[in-house]
């Protein structure tokens, strides 16, 4: 005779037919040894029932096993592999088994935190150095939105030629009781855009003049060279009383004003019924030399007599080479 099926519960009918186990249910077990006695009281139940409440006491044991850092519960152990052990005597899951547990900090010292501070501090004033000197003002263009202040203009990194270079002859000292050497002041001016033939004229009419005389003269003349002459003359008395140890600004002549050429430029000029010209534009360089002291007495008009006995006097003074 076949054995007699257990009786099915209410609870433990699925829709499509057969049994289900039992619902879980969580809790403490009470007893400390994964409740034993539990489980011997529930063989005593007769039935399905005894079947049931052993179950229901595995669970309940089953639930009070500690669970170790990022592992699974006991009861649900059946989803995945089993985990690995742990160090420290709990359970770990298989995800936190391939993390690796990074050291505790050590406590770091007072003279530790003290050389850290420093390197920190040297670290950010060489960053702010390096950032201070790549500025963009500094290599952008003048047309810039940027102003260019560090960018130094001044007269002083112009290039000098030989007649500015003058200025910095240095003369041995004078003896006692020899005359006080008089000062002198060279001082230029290029590119002008004038003519050089036109400031000629100009250069030699205030040649030998005081400096107060020479600018009354240019003041009261129209040309366009006479106001570039002034501001020039203007700029060497300032140079003398500051630079050059001048008492009295009016206590100078002028001993030298020459002019040169500048740099000549070809252009075209468009004519008519497609023919053209070539026209220059030109400019001229203007020098001029201040002796303190007042101007020296103009020499003796030299008439065409005179003139021709310094050119016989000149040919008799030469030399004959290859003869006997």
């Amino acid at each position: 005779m076949p054995p007699h099926p257990p009786p099915v519960t209410p609870h433990a009918v699925r829709r499509g037919g057969g049994e289900a186990p039992p619902p879980v249910r969580h809790g403490t077990v009470k007893g400390g040894r994964g409740g034993a006695a539990d489980i011997q009281q529930a063989d005593a139940v007769p039935g399905g029932e005894a079947e049931e409440a052993a179950v229901r006491a595995g669970v309940a044991a089953a639930a009070a096993v500690p669970v170790g850092r990022g592992g699974q519960h006991p009861a649900r152990r059946h989803l995945g592999p089993p985990p690995l052990p742990h160090a420290g005597g709990a359970a770990v899951g298989r995800g936190a088994a391939k993390r690796r547990e990074m050291p505790a900090p050590r406590p770091q010292s007072a003279a530790g935190k003290m050389a850290a501070g420093r390197a920190l501090g040297a670290g950010g004033a060489w960053l702010r150095g390096l950032l201070g000197w790549a500025r963009p003002e500094r290599w952008l263009a003048s047309s810039s939105v940027f102003p260019l202040s560090c960018i130094h203009t001044s007269a002083c990194l112009q290039k000098l030629g030989k007649w500015e270079k003058k200025n910095r002859i240095v003369y041995p000292p004078q003896l006692p009781g020899e005359p006080r050497r008089p000062a002198e002041i060279y001082h230029c001016r290029r590119d002008i855009k004038y003519s050089r033939d036109k400031m000629w004229y100009l250069a030699k009419l205030i040649k030998g003049m005081s400096i107060d005389q020479a600018l009354a003269q240019l003041e009261f003349n129209d040309k366009k060279g006479a106001k570039v002459i002034k501001e020039v003359l203007l700029e060497a008395q300032e140079m003398a009383v500051k630079n050059h140890n001048v008492e009295f600004k009016s206590n100078l002549h002028i001993a030298e004003s020459l002019t040169g050429r500048g740099q000549y430029m070809k252009r075209i000029r468009y004519h008519g019924k497609g023919m053209f010209g070539i026209m220059k534009l030109v400019r001229c360089h203007y020098f001029v030399k201040l002796v303190e002291g007042p101007p020296p007495p103009p020499e003796p008009r030299k008439t065409g007599f005179d003139q021709a006995k310094e050119y016989v006097q000149q040919l008799r003074n030469r030399t004959l080479v290859h003869t006997l």
